[in-house]
């Protein structure tokens, strides 16, 4: 299957009449599936932010939709190419279920229990991990292990302390950017967001 895809993708962008022709198919069909998985999604209130925010950011940045589009006429190719290697990948993540989703929120929990059993100072509340989460995910912060661990734990503080996800995030990519260092990171988000202002 994925070679049909890279094929069908590969023949698109040169401009081929079959290949886009199968492309315009593919949009049509798979969005189908997808809109009626975020639907699905929704039904269930609680288990949506893995698959279905990623869904929902890509939306809102492509389309300002909730919904993926399926008409297909008079979109230029590389809108569709892009919609489709969103599909592709997106069809393939386990929650894009309901199911998948609500094994992904036990195990994060599970996880985050066992973080705690460690000695790690870890909020365990899925809410608050699911935002540190989407912040490593928007930043592109890859680190494994026990830095990983002090890494959440240090968000964990900084919604703690009073910051609000956007004060967060500059913060890391000012760290990124090397504009300040990883001790003054930690030292903002040890400092209680109140008594700055």
């Amino acid at each position: 299957m994925a070679d049909k895809f890279i094929n069908m993708i590969m023949g698109a962008r040169k401009a081929d009449v079959d290949s886009i022709r199968e492309l315009k198919n593919y949009i049509y069909e798979k969005s189908g599936v997808a809109n009626k998985s975020l639907r699905a999604l929704e039904r269930t209130g609680g288990d949506t932010e893995y698959a279905y925010g990623r869904a929902m950011e890509f939306l809102n940045t492509e389309y300002q939709s909730i919904k993926f589009p399926q008409a297909v006429a008079k979109r230029p190719t590389s809108d569709l190419i892009k919609q489709a290697e969103f599909l592709e990948h997106w069809l393939g993540l386990d929650t894009r279920t309901v199911k998948g989703a609500r094994q992904s929120k036990e195990d994060s929990i599970r996880g985050l229990l066992k973080l705690k059993d460690l000695g790690y100072n870890i909020s365990a509340d899925p809410e608050r991990m699911a935002r540190i989460s989407k912040i490593m995910l928007r930043t592109g912060v890859k680190l494994v292990d026990d830095l990983r661990y002090e890494f959440i734990e240090m968000l964990d503080s900084a919604f703690e302390n009073g910051y609000s996800e956007e004060e967060i995030e500059e913060n890391v990519l000012r760290w990124q950017a090397d504009d300040i260092t990883y001790n003054s990171l930690v030292t903002i988000f040890k400092t209680d967001r109140s008594g700055l202002e």
